[in-house]
């Protein structure tokens, strides 16, 4: 295990332990009469951490998740470099619990918080390297082990839970406000002779009926994005074409109610090689996101320019997002909406990242608001 030898921390300490009393501490938990059996028998992830956060022991269970069939591997590493946080290395040296992000992790936390009397229970999002991410319920206890104290780290996967309480959300909320629309637009239309307005009410039935559609295309390709199974349809395709219609959906979206979304009049039409597919899903969760973060009244802008060899797309508010909301923000399941939100930010990032060889970066001021950047390249080379 490589040292870091830089001790500087923005959160938890970040001294760490010899590997020679690493090893030692490793072998007296293994001396311990039942531990091992023990801890081998339960049904979810556990390790046995130091004072210093480091792993001296890992069950059966956190061996198979991870791949493993030995402990030395993990053996000194603290539990976001076992799992590849993305951001648990700096310059390629473990630096697990001394970021800005490690402030807002729940296991960090709950280890700190870590006692004799009672358990300490919190919620830990994980994105690792490879853009996979972890919903843990992270439990922590103080264990005496002979005559010396470690720390007790047991991780629950809880994200098919997150699954079914988001799936939940857009099923008996957003899914259900736009179905209400069409059929209240429905309602009307069939009356005889029609209203005469028909022509205005034909465009919103029209939109509110490709936003529900897409609200569940959205969420079938997240589903296939992180199993790994989404594949893609690369194809010349013009910006504007793509912002208009992202624009169109969601000006008719339930999130859309008296806020506007505006197409910027200094959009660039640029040409593309990309998956226009998802593309515009991910403007579409960017707008979402934005109309979501907007008052009433307020405009949501939506533009492209040209960088480089890439095409940078754009979707503003007027909303300022606070530091701890910033260091969280592209993890699964996080939201400052409420219970069962939290794909948006998330999705934007996997999508885009993995799969449309781009970038996602956000800058917010309290002056200014709030912009997501997505940069895609022109051309598009197989990874």
């Amino acid at each position: 295990m490589e040292e870091n030898k830089n001790l500087h921390t923005f959160f938890a300490p970040a001294e760490r332990t010899s590997d020679a009393e690493i090893r030692k501490k490793a072998e007296e938990i293994k001396s311990a009469p039942y531990i091992c059996s023990i801890l081998n028998s339960l049904p979810d992830t556990v390790a046995v951490l130091d004072e210093n956060r480091q792993i001296i022991f890992a069950n059966r269970l956190l061996l198979n998740l991870l791949g493993l069939q030995k402990q030395d591997t993990l053996l000194g590493m603290r539990p976001g470099e076992a799992l590849t946080c993305e951001h648990a290395f700096i310059d390629g040296c473990p630096a697990c619990g001394t970021t800005e992000y490690c402030s807002q992790c729940g296991a960090v936390n709950a280890i700190l918080a870590a006692n004799l009397v009672s358990d300490e229970v919190k919620e830990c999002r994980i994105v690792t390297e490879h853009g996979d991410a972890f919903d843990l319920l992270v439990t922590t206890r103080i264990i005496p082990i002979n005559n010396s104290e470690y720390i007790l780290f047991i991780a629950k996967n809880i994200a098919d839970e997150k699954r079914r309480i988001i799936l939940e959300r857009i099923f008996y909320h957003d899914i259900s406000n736009l179905a209400g629309v069409i059929h209240t637009m429905s309602d009307i239309l069939k009356d005889s002779p029609p209203p005469e307005d028909c022509e205005e009410y034909h465009h919103i039935l029209y939109g509110t009926s490709k936003a529900l559609v897409e609200e569940v295309h959205s969420h079938r390709l997240l589903t296939l994005a992180e199993s790994k199974e989404l594949v893609i349809n690369i194809e010349p395709s013009e910006s504007l074409d793509i912002i208009n219609e992202a624009a169109m959906i969601y000006s008719n979206h339930s999130t859309a109610f008296q806020k506007s979304v505006a197409v910027s009049e200094n959009s660039e039409n640029i040409l593309i090689e990309t998956d226009k597919t998802v593309l515009r899903r991910i403007l579409g969760n960017m707008l979402k996101n934005a109309l979501e973060a907007s008052l009433e009244g307020e405009k949501v802008l939506i533009g492209c320019y040209r960088e480089d060899d890439s095409a940078v797309f754009f979707v503003h508010n007027n909303g300022f997002m606070q530091k701890d909301v910033q260091l969280q923000l592209f993890q699964r399941s996080f939201s400052t909406k409420g219970k069962g939100r939290g794909l948006g930010t998330y999705s934007i990032k996997l999508l885009t990242e993995n799969y449309l060889k781009g970038k996602v970066r956000f800058e917010t001021r309290r002056e200014s608001g709030t912009t997501f950047f997505i940069k895609i390249p022109f051309s598009y080379k197989p990874f």
